[in-house]
């Protein structure tokens, strides 16, 4: 069973990952509700044209991505470990977002 639940994660996991396609609709669909102008955690806005920037460069001692060492980008471990508050995020979405990182984060 467990081999059919990756081959099926897998599937979910687009070859050519985009920023503005696949990684806003994660933020859309789980993250603006708290990171937007007004929301609970209004360092990070999620909403806006800013977001990929915010990513790049903001974070309290460090960038949220870290392409040398993508498994320690501090989205990636907050996405893994904390939040979304409510529930973390499908495997294949968590799987989506460091690919995207492990790719270079690209703004595509």
């Amino acid at each position: 069973a467990s081999c059919e639940k990756n081959y099926v994660q897998q599937k979910e996991i687009p070859e050519n990952i985009s920023f503005s396609n696949d990684i806003i609709t994660i933020f859309s669909n789980n993250c603006i509700s708290c990171h937007k102008s007004g929301g609970y955690f209004p360092g990070l806005i999620l909403s806006s044209d800013e977001a990929y920037n915010q990513l790049l460069t903001d974070g309290v001692s460090a960038p949220y991505i870290n392409i040398t060492e993508p498994e320690k980008s501090k989205l990636y471990i907050e996405i893994t470990t904390m939040m979304p508050p409510g529930g973390l995020l499908p495997e294949n979405k968590i799987a989506i977002v460091l690919k995207w990182i492990e790719e270079g984060a690209n703004n595509n």
